[in-house]
């Protein structure tokens, strides 16, 4: 009997820790989408600022590439931890999930 209540034991430190990671990948989103806010504000005034000086053509064309570029790839990171953050949920959910069902077996 010892061994099954040491495997309860286990079973609860185990979940415990799933739901704190579970609940922690929440606050990962606001903060990251406050970041790409002020990443986009500032590649915002970067194209302001060289809107009102003279560039010779080429390497206006080549700022703003410059600038869509980094903008596209900001957005394809936020894509990709997103989609990090989701799966992450998930297999947390689903462990949590395997966990109740064998407690309420035992």
């Amino acid at each position: 009997m010892d061994k099954i209540d040491d495997l309860k034991s286990l079973l609860q430190k185990e979940y415990e820790q799933c739901a704190s990671g579970y609940n922690s990948r929440d606050s990962i989103v606001p903060n990251e989408i406050s970041s790409m806010f002020l990443f986009f504000g500032i590649l915002a005034a970067f194209l302001g600022f060289i809107s009102t000086v003279e560039w010779p053509k080429g390497l206006l064309i080549a700022l703003i590439i410059l600038i869509l570029l980094a903008g596209i790839s900001a957005l394809v990171s936020l894509y990709v931890d997103m989609a990090a953050n989701i799966s992450c949920k998930v297999a947390l959910r689903k462990r949590m999930e395997d966990i109740e069902n064998t407690l309420a077996g035992c």
